[in-house]
């Protein structure tokens, strides 16, 4: 995520684009591979923020390292 908004960053400042946040948070919820994170990104409607998308994808990063390294614990500890 943090390489995906820098490089967005760095193209927004090149642009012509008037609101460059706005430009930027449209690419984070059209450019997401995950459709949890489009989904929760779009349900925010005129909230969403780009601060609030990076927050949101950020947040379901996490979850999901923490549940991939909960699942490894449980393999190892069950030999499953």
């Amino acid at each position: 995520m943090e390489q995906f908004v820098t490089k967005l960053q760095l193209l927004a400042k090149d642009s012509s684009f008037k609101d460059q946040d706005e430009m930027i948070r449209d690419r984070i919820v059209f450019g997401t591979n995950s459709q949890k994170v489009r989904e929760k990104l779009i349900n925010e409607k005129a909230k969403l923020t780009l601060a609030r998308a990076i927050e949101i994808a950020r947040n379901y990063e996490s979850a999901k390292q923490q549940l991939q390294s909960m699942g490894k614990k449980e393999d190892s500890i069950y030999g499953i």
